[in-house]
This record gives structure tokens, sequence and C-alpha cells, in this order.
């Protein structure tokens, strides 16, 4: 069935297939999936990961640009090619190190996650030659803040009308997974931060630093915010939910969150600009 859409495509005089077509993301899966598993089990590869066209690989040092390069282009589909555009890639060699049990840190942010690679040298590797990786994935700083931010605004909001279960419901939204049925592909899709963040590594310093600024927002006494709060006081049971919450636990377990598409559309309101 897919031949005979491509052949129709072509036979139209189009080249790949149309942009924002909701099929495209399934069928660069399928395309896909054989230089996934290629590359992902080659020799030398520690990490790798693909968002459509997207993909991070985390390497052992002896690995050159060239190769991962070659590796690439040998197991694409026929008809497609690395993207030869140098803004479009990013190649970073960790530097050797001298002493015994230092490391040396890389950190990238793609698609939201913080990809850091630490060189450590092996005690056992007398000729300081091989270095083991070490991988730890968390969520980007940027997507912490774009919490921060939501956070903030869902206080303010209450604020203005005094509706504490709505601030609940935004609290669980900004920290939860949560399903919507998406009218352009006719299907319920899943979205949140419980979805969007599989990868980390637990417990997460990010997740960690997001319910410490929670807390923080709800328990100083000095700043304008809290001045407006203590105006309009949470009840204790409300304030616990927000300040208490495992934050760790609740993304770790995947925990969502139910609205019809009118309460999202209205709760998502008081971010229209975050």
């Amino acid at each position: 069935m897919l031949d005979k859409y491509l052949a129709d495509l072509e036979a139209a005089g189009a080249s790949g297939i149309p942009a924002g077509l909701a099929l495209n993301g399934t069928l660069s899966e399928v395309f896909l999936l054989n230089m996934d598993k290629e590359i992902s089990r080659s020799e030398g590869v520690h990490f790798y990961a693909r968002y459509v066209d997207d993909i991070v690989i985390v390497a052992a040092p002896h690995i050159t640009e060239p190769d991962l390069t070659q590796r690439i282009e040998v197991n694409l589909p026929t008809g497609l090619m690395p993207n030869p555009s140098q803004n479009k890639k990013a190649f970073q060699l960790l530097p050797k190190k001298e002493n015994k049990g230092s490391t040396n840190r890389y950190a990238l942010d793609y698609l939201g996650y913080k990809f850091t690679v630490s060189q450590i040298l092996s005690e056992a590797n007398h000729d300081k030659t091989l270095n083991a990786r070490k991988l730890t994935i968390d969520i980007s700083k940027s997507k912490i803040d774009k919490r921060k931010t939501r956070f903030i605004l869902s206080i303010k909001q209450y604020l203005r009308d005094g509706n504490q279960d709505d601030l609940l419901d935004r609290f669980l939204l900004i920290n939860s997974g949560y399903r919507f049925y998406d009218r352009n592909s006719e299907r319920w899709l899943s979205s949140g931060m419980c979805n969007s963040y599989p990868l980390i590594d637990h417990p997460s310093p990010a997740l960690r630093e997001l319910s410490s600024f929670y807390h923080s927002v709800l328990s100083s006494r000095s700043s304008n915010l809290a001045a407006r709060l203590a105006l309009a006081p949470l009840t204790r049971r409300n304030r616990k939910r927000i300040q208490y919450l495992d934050l760790c636990a609740h993304v770790q377990k995947k925990k969502y969150v139910g609205f019809n598409e009118q309460k999202l559309v209205h709760l998502m309101k008081a971010w229209q600009h975050a």
C-alpha cells in the first residue's frame, strides 16, 4: 500500500511526500526502522535516538564525524541523504583527560532534553587510550523555565478570578501527561510532561529544581506575588497539594490527567503567550 501511495505521488510529478501530512511521522518510522537498528547496534555507538529526521548519537572517542556520516548514508533508504548544510549538524569531540578519576563533560540541549556526556578515564586502563562514556539525560533548562513561567501565570490568573480548582488543574496540566483529540489526524494523542520525556534519568535534577521552585513561590514572604497571595490565600489542603507533590515520582510513574477539549482550552488560555 505504501509503495502504491509513493508511486502515485511520483506519477503526479511530486518529489517526496507532502509536508504536514498526518501520515509523515508514521512513514518515517517505517522507512527508517532498519537504519535505527543498524546504527544503534553498530560498533562504538553508546547511545542513538531519532525524532523523525533529527538524530543524536553518542559514540566512543575513536569514532570520527566522517565515520558517523558514512554510517547514516549507508543505512538510509534509497533516495534519502543527510542534510549537507553545516548548520544542521554538530560534532563535538570530548578531549582526552590526563588525570585518573577526572571527567570531561559536554552538554547538549536537543528536542527539550539536556544530554550530558562524561568521559571517564578507567583506572584499569593503564595506557590511557580508551575511555568510558557516561550519558545522563534530563529535561532542558528552557523547558523547565517554560513550566516555571506557566506556574507563575497560573498563580496570577488565580489572583484575578479566585478559582482554586482551576489553579490545581493548571498545576496538574503543567506537570502531568494528558490526552486530547486531534481533529486533523482524527485520533487521540498524548502530550504533557509525563509523555514528552520518557528518556530522562531518575532522579532528575531538573525536576527537583522545579519542585523547589513551586515550594519557594508559595512559601516566600518577601515577593510581591507572595504578598498578593496572602490577600487571597489558598486552603491548607490545596497549598500542600502543590508544595509537596513528589514531582520526580509523579513523572516517573507517568501520571495522566483527563480534561475535555473545552476545559483544556480554558486552562491553557492563561498561558497564551508562554
